[in-house]
């Protein structure tokens, strides 16, 4: 067998390989995505704090883990879920949330699908979902009733207590009126059946419910992973 013929047959079989390599992937890729995208929507997804609202208790900089399985079962690529399939979703008083802004529009589907594998690959430098997601702490649930007087928060009419669970901090000691100011004094709120009420443990950031109002368990992603 002469020369040319041996590398005939080299690059034969070369190309073979590289044929057969190109099928396994456009069969891989498509499952990669599939199950990246179902990790990230319905098990857990990772979240980089980005400001200085949970602090002492979460750093900024920080990145947090949240479960999405305690939300319960949500339809793919659908934002606005009736309250019917997560009425009973599980979260309590102290846990800390991920929720979409309640002033952004849902994400196109197409957006959703394709920004997980994406920022897997780019280590997130690649960001198609242009949803805002906050991280605040849930302090009153459905069936609640929540005051602020003077920086305190009386949850049913009784002063809450955190304890040791969690420290809410303040730089700034003066104490606005709610005429000048929601952030430290508020009417009544009762929360209905598919809302929670959220604050920052800095209580001077409070880009929370004291601005936005009540957050819907529609807009919920993820709660926190682990004590904070």
């Amino acid at each position: 067998m002469g020369f040319k013929e041996k590398d005939r047959i080299h690059h034969y079989y070369r190309r073979k390989s590289i044929q057969n390599l190109r099928k396994r992937l456009l069969i891989l890729l498509p499952i990669f995505i599939f199950f990246t995208y179902s990790f990230n929507n319905f098990i857990i997804f990772g979240l980089n704090i980005a400001d200085e609202s949970m602090e002492d208790s979460i750093k900024q900089g920080k990145t947090l883990f949240f479960e999405k399985i305690s939300l319960g079962f949500r339809w793919p690529f659908k934002r606005n879920h009736p309250t019917k399939y997560i009425k009973d979703i599980n979260i309590e008083i102290g846990d800390v949330i991920a929720y979409e802004n309640p002033y952004n529009p849902p994400v196109n589907a197409f957006w959703q699908f394709l920004d997980v594998p994406l920022s897997i690959i780019s280590f997130g430098l690649i960001n198609l979902d242009p949803r805002q997601i906050n991280v605040k702490r849930v302090v009153a649930l459905p069936g609640d009733t929540l005051k602020i007087i003077d920086k305190q928060i009386y949850l049913n009419d009784k002063r809450l207590d955190t304890g040791d669970t969690w420290k809410t901090i303040y730089k700034d000691n003066r104490v606005f009126p709610k005429s000048v100011s929601s952030r430290d004094n508020t009417d009544k709120v009762f929360i209905p059946n598919g809302y929670v009420y959220v604050l920052s443990d800095n209580w001077d950031i409070f880009n929370d419910s004291r601005i936005v109002g009540l957050i819907s368990f529609h807009k919920i992603e993820g709660i926190a992973i682990g004590d904070y």
